[in-house]
């Protein structure tokens, strides 16, 4: 009946209903493929290759289905068996980040010797120390190298153990002081005869972390930071007492401190030697500029004895006829016995080569008008031939 139906349509509205019922059916498979589809849910992410390649072998293993996805950062499973897998995954002591711990003991072999127990036990006990050390949340990554000593009771050693631990930080962390100070710690009390101060802890740029040189890098920045706090204030305090006197923004002032070897002692930093510097804008006399020392000194609580120095200078030349201005670099800008021309402003305004190069125009267009409206003087034969002519008018007038 539907196939006679169609066969009765005209061939426009017959491919019409034909392309309209395979859209259906596409609709109704898709529909369907929607909702028996399994569901995929992620059972780790950011997950690092090696930590992925670990996962996936134990997931093909147990014959689990999985995704991969994020260029192999996350590994995905069916929600059906998230939570299971998970479970399975963490029960069975996979290798995750890169390091095996103590699972290392979990298949006991009773053919191994002494060495070979002993070389296991050293790495599980790295292993488990940087997975401890990865546990913070500055730390990415981390490896960790022991040196074990070796304990006889038939001969007596003398060295001792010792440990280093290689970190490389998230993006964006740092990582305190106290922080790299626990690491040591860490590694210290879980090794036989090995303290804090024996463990070596660097950074991904091979840089040493470790105390007490990372103590003292950090203590020499505090130096720093205390110099030119000091620094700092010491100009503050001239500056509001000579701004006053000399104006705003006509003065700069700079100061340099110089701290005992010995640097903060119990947060009071002492200072060994101060010294000044202050550059007026306005010229002053050289008694203004004791005056200003003076007050500079004052202002600062300089210490006699102590070396302090105190330094005014103006930047510009006072007034010629004052013996007692500051000295300053003479003014050769003029000289008073060069010769002067008066040249029209926009000439005078113009450097010398341009001027002497104007001047020179001026005179020459001066030159070409006079040579071109002084009247022309006759030559011999047109004088003549002008004479002849008066002459011969001359005559015409008088005729009768």
């Amino acid at each position: 009946m539907a196939i006679s139906s169609l066969n009765n349509l005209s061939p426009r509205h017959r491919t019409l209903a034909i392309v309209g019922l395979g859209v259906a059916i596409f609709l109704v498979l898709a529909a369907l493929y929607w909702v028996i589809r399994p569901d995929y849910k992620v059972l780790f992410s950011g997950l690092k290759p090696q930590d992925a390649a670990a996962i996936v072998e134990q997931l093909e293993a147990s014959k689990t289905p999985y995704r991969i996805d994020d260029d192999g950062a996350t590994v995905l499973v069916r929600n059906d068996d998230l939570y299971r897998t998970r479970l399975k995954v963490l029960g069975d002591n996979v290798a995750l980040k890169g390091t095996v711990g103590f699972e290392l003991f979990n298949s006991s072999d009773l053919g191994l010797t002494e060495f070979s127990q002993r070389v296991n036990f050293q790495r599980a006990l790295q292993g488990e120390l940087a997975r401890t050390i990865m546990s913070l949340s500055e730390i990415d990554t981390a490896r960790v190298h022991l040196a074990i000593a070796e304990a006889s009771i038939f001969r007596k050693t003398s060295s001792r153990s010792k440990a280093s631990v290689a970190i490389a930080l998230k993006p964006g962390k740092d990582i305190d002081p106290a922080s790299i100070r626990g690491i040591q710690r860490l590694v210290a009390a879980a090794v036989p005869d090995l303290t804090a101060d024996e463990v070596v802890v660097v950074n991904e740029l091979g840089t040493s972390l470790s105390l007490p040189l990372y103590a003292e890098a950090v203590a020499a920045d505090a130096r720093l930071q205390a110099k030119l706090k000091l620094e700092q204030l010491y100009a503050d305090k001239v500056l509001n007492a000579l701004e006053p006197i000399v104006g705003p923004r006509k003065v700069s002032v700079t100061v340099d401190v110089m701290l005992d070897a010995g640097g903060p002692d119990a947060g009071v930093e002492k200072i060994r030697r101060l010294a000044i510097a202050a550059v007026l804008q306005e010229p002053h006399s050289a008694a203004e500029a004791k005056e200003m020392e003076a007050l500079i000194s004052t202002a600062a609580g300089l210490v006699p004895g102590r070396g302090d120095l105190v330094t005014v200078l103006a930047r510009r030349q006072a007034d010629r006829g004052d013996p007692t201005a500051l000295p300053t670099k003479p003014d050769t800008s003029t000289n008073a016995a060069s010769p002067s021309f008066d040249l029209p402003p926009a000439l005078g305004e113009a450097p010398a080569p341009l001027a002497l190069l104007g001047l020179f125009l001026l005179l020459l267009l001066l030159f070409v008008a006079i040579r071109a409206f002084r009247p022309k003087r006759l030559t011999p034969s047109q004088r003549e031939h002008f004479v002849s002519r008066l002459k011969h008018m001359a005559q015409e007038d008088g005729s009768p």
